[in-house]
C-alpha cells in the first residue's frame, strides 16, 4: 500500500495522538492512590514515592529538551516512550512491589518530561511557524477531549471490573497513539523548521544561545523554581 503523499495527511493524525497521549503520558494519575492504598501502602509512602518521580521528571526537563531539539528522530523518541509506559504499567499491575512501583512512576515521569517537547518540535515540523497557533489549538482541543474520554472511560472500568480494567485501558489507548503515530510519514517533518528554524537553513543554534536576548524568560524561570 503506497505511503501518503501529502504533508496534510500526516498532519491530520496528529488530533489521534493528541487525543489518545492525553491520559497515557501521566500513567494511572489519580487511580495510582487508589491502587496503591488498596495494597495497604501508606498515603505517606504514596507521597514519597510521587515525589521522587516528580523530582526526577523535573532534573531531566531540560536535557530531553535539548535531545529532541537535536534528534531527527521524534516519531522514535514518541514511541519509545509510549513502549516504556506500557511497560512500566504492565509491571506496575503484575508486580507492584516498592521498588517496581517507585521505577514505574519516575520512568512515567521522565517519559512525561519528554512527550511535551516532542510533541511541540513534531507539529512544529509538520505545519510550520505560520500554521502553528491553530494546530496547537486542535492539539489541545484534542489533548482535552481525550481526557475527557479517557477519565470517563476509566470510571466506568474500574466500577463495573475493577482497577485492573484501567490497566487495560491504558494499555490499549497508548497502543492506539503507537498507531497513530505510525500513520505519520517521516519524509513529512521538517526537522529544521522543527527547531525553530528556517527550512533551508543549514546551521544550527542552540536554544541555550538564545536565553540571554529574551531577558524576560530567565526571571520567569527563576520565578518558577522557586514556586513551592
Amino acid at each position: 500500500m503506497p505511503t501518503s503523499s501529502k504533508p496534510e495527511d500526516s498532519q491530520r493524525w496528529l488530533g489521534g495522538l493528541n487525543f489518545f497521549l492525553a491520559d497515557v503520558r501521566d500513567g494511572l494519575g489519580p487511580f495510582l492512590g487508589v491502587f496503591l492504598m488498596g495494597l495497604g501502602w501508606r498515603a505517606d509512602d504514596i507521597g514519597y514515592v510521587l515525589g521522587a518521580a516528580g523530582f526526577a521528571g523535573m532534573l531531566v526537563t531540560t536535557p530531553l529538551g535539548a535531545w529532541v531539539d537535536a534528534s531527527r528522530r521524534k516519531r522514535g523518541l514518541l514511541a519509545g516512550g509510549t513502549i516504556a509506559l506500557i511497560v512500566s504499567n504492565l509491571a506496575l499491575w503484575a508486580a507492584p512491589s516498592g521498588i517496581v512501583v517507585t521505577t514505574t512512576q519516575v520512568v512515567t515521569a521522565v517519559v512525561g518530561a519528554l512527550f511535551g517537547p516532542a510533541l511541540m518540535g513534531l507539529t512544529l515540523g509538520l505545519v510550520g511557524p505560520k500554521d502553528l497557533p491553530r494546530q496547537l489549538g486542535l492539539n489541545e482541543a484534542w489533548n482535552h477531549a481525550g481526557n475527557v474520554a479517557a477519565a470517563a472511560l476509566a470510571g466506568f472500568a474500574s466500577y463495573r471490573w475493577g482497577l485492573p480494567a484501567v490497566f487495560v485501558l491504558m494499555t490499549l489507548m497508548a497502543t492506539a497513539s503507537l498507531l497513530c503515530l505510525s500513520k505519520i510519514q517521516p519524509q513529512h517533518i521538517d526537522h529544521n523548521v522543527a527547531r525553530g528554524l528556517d527550512a533551508d537553513s543549514a546551521q544550527a543554534v542552540k536554544g541555550s544561545d538564545r536565553i540571554p536576548s529574551h531577558g524576560r524568560l530567565p526571571r520567569s524561570h527563576a520565578a518558577c523554581a522557586c514556586w513551592p
